[in-house]
């Protein structure tokens, strides 16, 4: 099987990156990415990319998805221990 890329974006809001100009003196502009405030957190066995404002509104509406959650691997050894 191969790897499953993630995109760099929040899957409840779908912010990602935008291009952005800094700006010198002489007021030449170079293009840069200002990047979103993603963050990895395991949300209902899963791991996944969420904004932190986003997170702020998942941790208040659903405080269970957010407690430790059994991840995929050790759902399969638990599985295996009961037979």
């Amino acid at each position: 099987m191969f790897k499953k890329s993630m995109a760099r974006e929040c899957i409840y809001c779908k912010r990602s990156s935008q291009k952005a100009v800094s700006r010198s003196h002489s007021n030449i502009g170079t293009i840069r990415r200002q990047r979103a405030n993603l963050q990895k957190r395991w949300i209902g066995g899963a791991q996944v990319l969420t904004c932190t404002s986003c997170l702020k509104v998942v941790k208040e509406k659903t405080p269970a998805l957010l407690k430790k959650t059994v991840k995929p691997l050790e759902m399969k050894k638990a599985n295996t221990k009961k037979k």
